[in-house]
C-alpha cells in the first residue's frame, strides 16, 4: 500500500510499504480521510521519542472490512492502572496515541483497536468527520474547565480545536462566545458555529469567566491570562511553544485557575460526533498523498487560511 512515511525530523516520504497485519482485538481500516493540522506540523519538527520510520496521522476516519463507516479514537491505555480504573485514561502512564506511538492514518490502511471505532451517521460526510477528533479535545477542555452556559467565554485560536470549543459552547447555550483569530476564513466559520464576536485579540480588560487558549504560543497564553476575570479560569490546550509567556505573579495575585487539557475520554469522543454535524463540508480542503507537503509547508510558516485540511489516501 502507499503511505507517507516520517523518515526523519521534518521529512515525509511517499513510499510503498507492507499492508498492516492486525493482532487480537484489532481491525483493518481502509482510511478515507485523516486530519492534517497543527499537531502534525509540531510532530514533524519536534518528534521527541518517536521511532523512525513511522506513519503519522491520528484524526482518522474510514471503512472497516464489514463496511461500517467509523471514526477512530486514537487514544489507548493499559486499562488496569489506578488512573484507568478511575476513568482517567489520559493520565495512564502507558497511554499511547495511534499515529504517534504506532502507525496512523497517513496511509491507505491502518490497524485500529476494535473498541476504539465509533460508527458515523450515514449523513455525516468524510469531510465533517475530520472534525470529530479535534472536537473531542474541545469537549474535554469544556469539561475539565467546568465551563457553564452562563459564563462569558473567550477562545484564542479557532483552528479545528478552537472551533470545537465554539461548537460546544453554542450547544450548551452560552450567550457570550468571543473568539480571537487572525485568519478571516476561520473567524467566519466560528461565527457560523455560534461565536458572538470575532476579534483580532481578546481585550485585556474583558473579564471573561473562562478563556480557552487553543494556540499555545507565549503571546496567546499571555493574552489568555490578561483577558480572564479575577478568580476565572484559563484552559490551556495549545502546544505550539514550551515557553509559558505569562506572568506567574499575576496568576497568583488574581487567583486565576490554570487548567491544562489534553486528549479526551471515550464518551467525549462519542459526543464530538454530534458536534461535528454542525460543520460545513466546504471548510475542508482535501489532499492526495503526493500533495500533503504543500499544506504542511503552509502551516509551518503560519499560513492557516485553510480551515481544516484532510489527507484522502485512497485518491
Amino acid at each position: 500500500m502507499r503511505a507517507l512515511v516520517f523518515t526523519r525530523p521534518s521529512t515525509l516520504e511517499l513510499q510503498e510499504i507492507d499492508d498492516p497485519t492486525p493482532r487480537d482485538g484489532e481491525l483493518i481500516l481502509h482510511v478515507e480521510a485523516t486530519g492534517i493540522g497543527g499537531g502534525e506540523v509540531y510532530q514533524l519538527h519536534h518528534p521527541g521519542q518517536r521511532a523512525f520510520p513511522s506513519v503519522m496521522g491520528h484524526g482518522i476516519a474510514g471503512v472497516l472490512t464489514d463496511k461500517r463507516r467509523v471514526a477512530v479514537d486514537p487514544v489507548t491505555s493499559c486499562g488496569t492502572c489506578s488512573a484507568c480504573n478511575d476513568g482517567r485514561r489520559q493520565h495512564c502512564g502507558t497511554r499511547r496515541i495511534i499515529g504517534i506511538h504506532s502507525n496512523g492514518g497517513f496511509a491507505q490502511q491502518c490497524v485500529v483497536p476494535a473498541a476504539n471505532c465509533y460508527e458515523l451517521p450515514d449523513d455525516l460526510t468524510w469531510e465533517q468527520a475530520m472534525f470529530v477528533e479535534p472536537f473531542a479535545n474541545a469537549v474535554h477542555a469544556w469539561n475539565v474547565g467546568n465551563a457553564t452556559a452562563d459564563m462569558r467565554i473567550g477562545v484564542i485560536g479557532v483552528g479545528a480545536i478552537g472551533l470545537g470549543v465554539v461548537a460546544q459552547a453554542a450547544a450548551a447555550g452560552a450567550t457570550v462566545i468571543d473568539i480571537a483569530e487572525s485568519a478571516e476564513s476561520r473567524s467566519a466559520a466560528a461565527v457560523e458555529l455560534g461565536a458572538t464576536a470575532a476579534l483580532d485579540a481578546l481585550p485585556a480588560d474583558a473579564s471573561y469567566d473562562i478563556v480557552f487558549d487553543a494556540v499555545g504560543t507565549p503571546k496567546a497564553r499571555e493574552q489568555a491570562v490578561g483577558a480572564t476575570a479575577n478568580g476565572g479560569t484559563v484552559v490551556l490546550l495549545g502546544l505550539e511553544s514550551e515557553t509559558p509567556g505569562f506572568d506567574a505573579t499575576e496568576v497568583v495575585r488574581r487567583e486565576l485557575c490554570l487548567q491544562a487539557s489534553y486528549v479526551y475520554l471515550p464518551h467525549e469522543f462519542e459526543a464530538a460526533i454530534a458536534l461535528a454535524a454542525a460543520t460545513a463540508p466546504e471548510w475542508i480542503k482535501s489532499y492526495a498523498l503526493d500533495e500533503v507537503q504543500d499544506i504542511v509547508d503552509d502551516f509551518s510558516i503560519g499560513d492557516y487560511t485553510v480551515i481544516r485540511a484532510a489527507l484522502r489516501p485512497q485518491r
